[in-house]
C-alpha cells in the first residue's frame, strides 16, 4: 500500500530498488560532483564506512498507533519497508504523551559500550517535512535520544542529544539516500555518512543503554498531515575486533520483520 502522503509518486517510482553496491557507488559519485552547490561536504572523499565492521543478525518489534493493525501503517514488499502515520493517529502506547509514529525498534542488540553502526537507504517524498526517520535511543535523564535524524524541508538534520540542531545534507527528498551512522559509545562520538561521504561528526554527552530505531515519527516541527518513509538494505554492524556473543550474518542481508 502507498498512503496518501505521496500522491505524486506511482508504485513503480516508489518501489524502485537500486540495491546493488555498484548502483550505490554510481549515485555516490554523482552526489559528490554536486556537493559544491548542495551538501557543503566537498572536501570529503567517499569510502566504505563498514570497513572494519562485522554485520550482525537482528530482529525488530514494531511501534505503531496502539489502536491500529500493523498493516494499517506498515508494509514490506520487494525488500522495501514502507512506514507511514497520520497527525491524527494515537500514540503507540495508550495513555502515552508521545507523538504518532510507526517505527521498527531493533531488539536484542542494546549496548552501552563498543562501536556500533546503523546502515540503510531511505526515501522521503518532497511533500513531507518534519519527519524523524532514524534514532539512537539513550536511557538518560537529560534526553531520551542520543541522536535523531530528521528530514525537514528537503534537508537532512541531526537533532537531540542535548546538542544544537545541524544540517547534515540538503536536497535529499525524492531520491534514495544511503545513510550510515556510527556510534562509538566508548569515546562518546557519532559520525553520519551520506552516500558514503562523512557529512557530520560530533561528541555526545554521557548516556547509557542504547538501541536503534528507524521509521516515521512525528516531531515538534512536523508540518505534514501524513508522514512516510521507505527503507531498504538496513543492516546493523559492530566493530570486528569487539564481536562477543552477537550472531554474525552468514552471507546476505539481515531482514527485520515486526513481531
Amino acid at each position: 500500500m502507498i498512503c496518501s502522503c505521496r500522491p505524486n509518486l506511482d508504485r513503480a517510482q516508489a518501489m524502485e530498488v537500486r540495491s546493488s553496491r555498484g548502483a550505490i557507488f554510481l549515485t555516490t559519485i554523482l552526489m559528490m560532483m554536486a556537493q559544491w552547490c548542495c551538501w557543503g561536504v566537498a572536501t570529503q572523499e567517499a569510502f566504505d564506512p563498514t570497513s572494519g565492521f562485522t554485520q550482525l543478525a537482528f530482529n525488530c518489534e514494531i511501534q505503531k498507533p496502539y489502536d491500529l493493525q500493523v498493516t494499517d501503517r506498515f508494509s514490506f514488499e520487494a525488500g522495501v519497508y514502507d512506514m507511514w502515520v497520520l497527525s491524527t493517529d494515537n500514540p503507540y502506547i495508550e495513555g502515552s504523551r508521545t507523538m504518532p509514529r510507526c517505527e521498527l525498534h531493533v531488539v536484542g542488540l542494546d549496548y552501552n559500550s563498543g562501536v556500533w553502526q546503523f546502515e540503510g537507504d531511505f526515501f522521503v517524498a518532497s511533500n513531507i517535512s518534519g519527519i524523524c526517520i532514524m534514532q539512537i535511543l539513550a536511557d538518560s535523564k537529560v534526553t531520551a535520544t542520543a541522536l535523531q535524524v530528521r528530514v525537514v524541508d528537503g534537508n537532512l538534520l541531526r537533532y537531540s542529544g542535548g546538542l544544537p540542531t545541524q544540517t547534515v545534507a540538503t536536497m535529499v527528498s525524492n531520491q534514495w539516500v544511503h545513510l550510515n551512522v556510527i556510534h562509538d559509545a566508548d569515546s562518546k562520538s557519532i559520525q553520519i555518512f551520506v552516500n558514503d561521504v562523512l557529512a557530520h561528526e560530533e561528541l555526545t554527552n554521557t548516556y547509557k543503554n542504547h538501541y536503534f530505531k528507524y521509521g516515521a515519527a512525528y516531531t515538534s516541527n512536523t508540518s505534514s498531515p501524513c508522514i512516510e518513509v521507505l527503507w531498504k538494505n538496513v543492516a546493523i554492524w559492530k566493530k570486528s575486533t569487539q564481536i562477543n556473543s552477537e550472531a554474525i550474518v552468514a552471507g546476505g542481508t539481515a531482514s527485520c520483520f515486526p513481531q
